[in-house]
């Protein structure tokens, strides 16, 4: 066996190794959950219709936007746990909030 055949099947080995790991990390991962810290929901225009995610601050929310990108209702969990939620009318204006 040649120093250039020696190389070759450690390429091999180590290619399979690789293809193995790989593979083994693909099935322990449960391909039904998606892992995130914000999902952005755009319609045909690309406009941003909808918005889950966590704020710098901490606050979880659920934002929704108008066909003009203005936010009109958000519910979410602030960092120290209350709930809150807000509808706004077309020019931001709050008509309606909870706590």
């Amino acid at each position: 066996m040649t120093p250039k055949d020696r190389v070759i099947i450690v390429a091999v080995i180590c290619m399979f190794g690789v293809c193995l790991f790989l593979s083994l990390l693909a099935i322990f991962q449960d391909p039904l959950v998606v892992r995130t810290q914000a999902v952005e929901l755009v319609d045909a225009n690309g406009q941003r219709r909808a918005v889950l995610g966590i704020s710098p601050e901490g606050t979880v929310s659920l934002g929704l936007f108008d066909e003009n990108g203005k936010i009109r209702s958000s519910v979410g969990i602030l960092p120290d746990g209350r709930p809150i939620s807000v509808m706004n009318d077309a020019s931001g204006n709050i008509v309606w909030g909870a706590p």
